[in-house]
């Protein structure tokens, strides 16, 4: 029987995004040359910027640390390193993201090619998808399956904190777990597979998540 832990989760943010201050920064230079802000939205939509926004791709990403540290034996349970992406800004300033993303890293790319295989499609017009989480990196030090649940609700209460929301209160939390153990208790979790990858995939609801962690296999969380 696993002794339960006196856990406690630090989150840290490495990076924000930044695709608020792009837009003010070209909206100002171009308000002090006389064009008004409803002209610029159209300029904006009719997509005039978009060169400047696709070479500004990683403003539409926060890079943050996880770490959870049991208190009582003062040791780290786990390490996860995340990225956030803003979907509503992007689906709005970025017509097509699987050929921008590529510029960053092939990891991302391979993400955006496999998410638009599973339905989620970022470059297409007319409806909103989840904002998206990407577990760039996952350490629990321990095959512990209580361990890696306490982890995996970690996780899902930082979905909460999710910089882009205004569009949409889902998340999608994306991962290729490399333990096969990880993957066993993400299924137990709700997780979903792709095909036949190693990509995990759980659609939260972050109206009906509470900081302190969530309940598992809370269906109507789901898109």
């Amino acid at each position: 029987m696993e002794m339960k832990r006196n856990v406690k989760a630090i989150l840290r943010i490495e990076k924000d995004s930044a695709v608020e201050e792009i837009v003010n920064d070209i909206q100002n230079e171009y308000l002090a040359k006389g064009v008004t802000k409803n002209e610029f939205a159209k300029r904006v939509l009719a997509g005039e910027f978009e060169d400047i926004f696709d070479e500004n791709i990683e403003a539409f990403m926060r890079k943050s640390k996880l770490r959870l540290l049991d208190d009582d034996r003062r040791q780290e349970v786990a390490r996860v390193e995340m990225t956030d992406f803003c979907a509503e800004d992007i689906c709005y300033f970025i017509s097509n993201i699987k050929k921008v993303i590529g510029n960053v890293s092939d990891e991302y790319s391979e993400l955006f090619n496999m998410l638009d295989l599973a339905g989620f499609n970022y470059s297409a017009d007319g409806f909103m998808l989840p904002n998206l989480m990407y577990i760039d990196d996952l350490k629990v030090h321990s095959e512990s399956c209580s361990d890696i649940s306490i982890t995996l609700d970690a996780i899902i209460s930082a979905a909460k904190l999710h910089p882009n929301t205004a569009g949409t209160s889902k998340v999608i939390i994306a991962c290729y777990p490399e333990s096969e153990n990880v993957r066993r208790v993400m299924r137990d979790r709700c997780f979903m597979t792709v095909g036949n990858s190693n990509l995990m995939l759980l659609i939260v609801d972050t109206d009906r998540i509470a900081i302190s962690g969530y309940k598992p296999c809370e269906h109507p969380a789901f898109m």
